[in-house]
């Protein structure tokens, strides 16, 4: 969960801490959940220039934010990395599968044809 409006960010119902880089970059990354934001993207929405330095203070950023959010940060499945794009933050929805519909069901031997 990710209250914008006061800056507070929840797992499961316990309080995350993050720094402001860190919030950031979630934020940039959620208001857009499912898309690509490029590494320009990120680094003009959190006003760093997107340079060699910049793009290592947003990797650290990353990596840090990683340890707090992810299960796993080593296999990530919430803050996916873009290789030589930028990072996408999974959508909510991402990876479940939906159930089929239902199949109609025949009583006896009446045909149901559409």
């Amino acid at each position: 969960m990710i209250d914008l409006f006061d800056r507070k960010v929840a797992m499961g119902g316990e309080p995350i801490a993050l720094a402001p880089s860190e919030l950031g970059v979630l934020t940039i990354l959620a208001s857009s959940a499912g898309h690509v934001a490029t590494f320009g993207r990120i680094l003009a929405g959190l006003g760093r220039p997107n340079s060699t330095s910049g793009r290592r203070a947003l990797r650290a950023s990353v990596f840090r934010l990683r340890r707090r959010i992810e299960r796993d940060p080593r296999r990530p499945d919430l803050l996916l990395t873009e290789a030589g794009v930028g990072y996408r933050l999974a959508a909510e929805a991402e990876g479940e599968v939906s159930p089929a519909p239902p199949t109609p069901r025949r009583k006896g031997n009446e045909d149901y044809s559409a």
